[in-house]
């Protein structure tokens, strides 16, 4: 949790209430998260992608643990990543819209997708 813009030292753990997914969320358990330069723009405010107080971070993977009402094309169990806003990565546990999820194979580990999604974006970007 960030509660005010700054260096490191503004990083604090702190005990988050979750609640129940929305019907047109997931809520993930987070395995691995990626930890990303963007994150220090986002926690020293030179980047407008996290409010204080907030939770930074855009990358992770994790365990789909519960879907909302309305949720369809992703289940209980399954292995997902994300590399995008909204920033709330640095959590044990989060509830996205799965718009941006990517579902993860099994011969893809954990650490690879969380550490490599958001870079493989910015290839992307410089190739076209």
């Amino acid at each position: 949790m960030v509660e005010r813009y700054g260096g490191p030292e503004v990083l604090q753990l702190k005990e988050i209430g979750l609640p129940p997914p929305a019907p047109n969320e997931v809520r993930i358990r987070h395995t691995v998260i990626g930890v990303n330069f963007i994150d220090v723009y986002c926690r020293t405010g030179y980047f407008d992608l996290l409010q204080p107080p907030g939770v930074p971070g855009m990358e992770a993977a994790g365990v789909v643990e519960a879907v909302g009402s309305e949720i369809a094309g992703f289940s209980v169990g399954d292995r997902i990543a994300y590399a995008c806003p909204p920033v709330g990565a640095y959590t044990e546990r989060r509830n996205m819209v799965p718009d941006l999820l990517v579902r993860l194979s099994d011969d893809i580990p954990d650490e690879i997708a969380a550490a490599g999604l958001l870079k493989g974006h910015q290839c992307e970007f410089f190739a076209a």
